[in-house]
């Protein structure tokens, strides 16, 4: 079994679309598990037997100070 972490938050598009992708990933690869770490708060219902989500407390946007 392979674990991959995944930046829930990170992309263009959100969470939306990478949960999305993260689904299609697990559903192609049965030796996979992933840990998602992104806002609570936008999870939603989002679940799969082989995913954890980990709560972030904070998101450093693209455009943040250095």
């Amino acid at each position: 079994m392979i674990t991959l972490a995944v930046d829930v938050m990170g992309g263009d598009h959100g969470p939306e679309v990478t949960l999305a992708a993260t689904r299609s990933f697990l559903d192609q690869h049965p030796h996979a598990r992933c840990l998602l770490v992104g806002l609570a708060d936008r999870r939603g219902d989002w679940t799969h037997p082989r995913a954890d989500w980990i709560d972030a407390t904070e998101v450093v946007a693209m455009d943040d100070p250095v």
